[in-house]
């Protein structure tokens, strides 16, 4: 954690890849999300500033289970699922998008 930067949420969910789901933690501050895999060596960080859009859908795959995907700048897309209690891990990264886009000088 950088000086000034705030945990806001952290949670356990899946990464979803092509070669299937990878269980781990999504962390969600003020500067940066990130993705650490259980014991699979996966690691992601993303800067707040690099997300373009976080957008949600409906798991093709699981009925009645929501997934998030965030967008970046260069047209990434990384998409999670299997949250906990996702209506508020999707808020907290809605929050600090937010908090990106007003913050001085943007």
């Amino acid at each position: 954690m950088q000086k000034g930067e705030k945990l806001l949420k952290i949670t356990d969910c899946d990464l979803l890849t092509t070669v299937g789901p990878v269980e781990g933690f999504l962390l969600i501050s003020t500067d940066k999300v990130t993705f650490s895999g259980d014991g699979t060596g996966h690691q992601l960080l993303i800067p707040i500033e690099a997300i373009k859009e976080a957008n949600r859908g409906d798991n093709p795959i699981v009925p009645g289970q929501e997934y998030m995907e965030i967008v970046t700048e260069d047209y990434s897309k990384f998409r999670f699922t299997r949250f906990f209690r996702f209506e508020k891990s999707f808020n907290y990264l809605k929050k600090a998008i937010n908090l990106e886009k007003d913050a001085p000088g943007m």
